[in-house]
């Protein structure tokens, strides 16, 4: 896979234009990315020298992935299925171009493997107990996430937020909330924080591992 050097983000600094499309084009058998097509692959708009990405931005990259695949079901995607679910998020227009200039509009590729608008929950003998707006879903566990992570070393605080959320929802719905909001802080929050003591030559990886252990081997 190949970069464009080029600056082809102007688009960007004027407001009133339309957002800069997403193109892969077919360079002697191999796909090159314009900067919208890295800016949705990547989430960032900085990536330095093209052949060399920074640590910051791989791993911005791999956390773009690990949303779409929490958010499709699908933990095998390719790379396209990654630009096209998130032109679509974005409302970018992805296009792949042939070596003859041609374009075709894929925004649209891989769409039937986002998650359904509604979930029923069943019981445990399979009857129906209620019905889970997933969109309405991810969007609390991001609030609730956040809230979780503003609060974090004030115990009462946060014991005060999961009150107030746990009288939002069932306790069905709430156990997804938590599970949502759980997997996101660590996507989000938790590995972000990670990437930046790595940075700064700050092992924090090395304590979390062993407390792991140690809570597995002692509860």
């Amino acid at each position: 896979m190949t970069f464009t050097t080029a600056r082809e983000n102007l688009s960007m600094t004027n407001p009133y234009r339309k957002p800069e499309p997403a193109i892969i084009r077919d360079l002697d058998g191999e796909p090159q990315l314009n900067r919208a097509a890295l800016r949705l692959l990547f989430g960032c708009d900085t990536f330095g020298d093209p052949t060399d990405l920074p640590g910051s931005v791989q791993a911005a990259g791999i956390r773009r992935r690990q949303h779409y695949e929490a958010a499709t079901g699908n933990t095998t995607p390719n790379m396209l299925d990654v630009l096209a679910y998130w032109a679509r998020h974005d409302g970018i227009t992805l296009y792949s171009e042939d070596t003859t200039g041609h374009r075709t509009d894929i925004t649209m590729h891989g769409a039937g493997q986002t998650m359904p608008d509604l979930v029923v929950i069943t019981d445990t003998d399979g009857q129906p107990s209620g019905i889970v707006d997933v969109d309405q879903l991810q969007g609390d566990a991001t609030k609730f996430m956040y809230d979780l992570a503003e609060q974090a070393g004030d115990d009462d605080a946060l014991d005060k937020v999961v009150e107030r959320w746990h009288g939002t929802r069932d306790p069905d719905e709430f156990g997804y909330l938590c599970a949502a909001a759980l997997s996101l802080l660590v996507r989000c929050v938790l590995a972000p924080i990670l990437d930046v003591a790595d940075t700064a030559g700050i092992d924090l990886r090395t304590g979390l591992r062993e407390a792991a252990d140690n809570a597995r081997n002692a509860l």
